[in-house]
């Protein structure tokens, strides 16, 4: 980083590389470095209040989808849980309709079982 380049000038990674270098050290020894690269101390004050701002923000972001994600894990498995439940009714109706007809033959239509002389009642 030379000393011509502003405090604008300087990208990201720069600023983040500048502020872990100055963390350990004192505020003379900081300021010596800044006056080496072209910079103040305020402008790594500012630079590391803005990262601590980003990461709180973005932090909280996280946290909003990490809640939305939670909500839609618990709603999909209430979801597979009935459907569970519905196949596995499915299944025992099937199996008991199958022994059914091994017990009593061909299976009858309704209608023919109502018109049978003897489920008529008589008035």
């Amino acid at each position: 980083m030379s000393k011509e380049k502003s405090p604008q000038d300087w990208n990201t990674v720069e600023r983040f590389e500048a502020i872990v270098h100055c963390h350990h050290l004192t505020d003379d020894q900081a300021s010596a470095y800044c006056r080496e690269q072209g910079i103040y101390l305020h402008h790594l004050n500012t630079w590391k209040a803005e990262f601590l701002s980003e990461s709180k923000s973005t932090e909280s972001v996280y946290k909003q989808a990490q809640t939305k994600l939670k909500q839609e894990n618990k709603r999909l498995h209430k979801e597979l849980n009935r459907k569970e439940k519905a196949l596995s009714e499915t299944a025992a109706l099937l199996v008991l309709s199958k022994k059914c007809q091994a017990i009593w033959g061909k299976r009858r239509p309704i209608n023919r079982l109502l018109r049978s002389p003897t489920l008529q009642r008589t008035h």
